[in-house]
């Protein structure tokens, strides 16, 4: 056999023997595209769940904008609560006063109530009879200065009635002599 035949028949057994393995290869082949597939629809899912990750995370940034946004606000509540309470306790301080002054205003009214009952009442009553003692003196005074009055007028009418008789006379003297 020559060289060539030998060549060829080699190469007859090892195109029978490599078939099956060729055969086996295009399979792997074929596997390997239907798994590069998989492997493009699997990078094609990845890219949609990171494109969904990123909107996610976009989402949370847009949450945590929001959640910092009402801390900010929850924290001026809390400032002005705080500032409600000082007033508040301000107000309790103004009306813990008020209410002293007002029970002080009303233990000042009771005593001079107290004052009034005790010792006002019993003087205006002293003065009440003393009062009615006094009218009546008076009106004995009022009766004797009604005489001396009338005493008086009728001193005065005599006192008119002897000038004019002093002028007659006067004139009866002067005609006379």
């Amino acid at each position: 056999m020559a060289e060539g035949e030998l060549l060829t028949a080699i190469a007859g057994m090892l195109d029978g023997k490599l078939e099956p393995v060729m055969q086996k290869l295009t399979g792997l082949e074929d596997k390997m595209t239907g798994m590069e597939d998989k492997m493009s629809g699997l990078e094609n899912r990845m890219t949609g769940m990171e494109d969904k990750m990123s909107g996610l995370e976009n989402r949370m940034t847009g949450m945590e904008d929001k959640m910092s946004g009402l801390e900010n606000r929850i924290s001026g509540l809390e400032d002005r609560t705080s500032g409600i309470e000082g007033k508040a306790a301000g107000l309790e301080e103004k009306v813990s006063a008020i209410q002293k002054i007002t029970a002080e205003t009303k233990n000042e009214l009771t005593e001079v109530k107290l004052h009034i009952e005790n010792v006002t009442d019993k003087n205006i009553t002293l003065l009440a009879e003393n009062y009615c003692n006094l009218v009546n003196k008076l009106d004995e005074n009022n009766k004797v200065t009604d005489v001396q009055l009338a005493y008086q007028i009728k001193v005065n009418f005599l006192i008119d009635d002897m000038e004019k008789m002093k002028k007659e006379i006067a004139q009866l003297k002067s005609h006379i002599a």
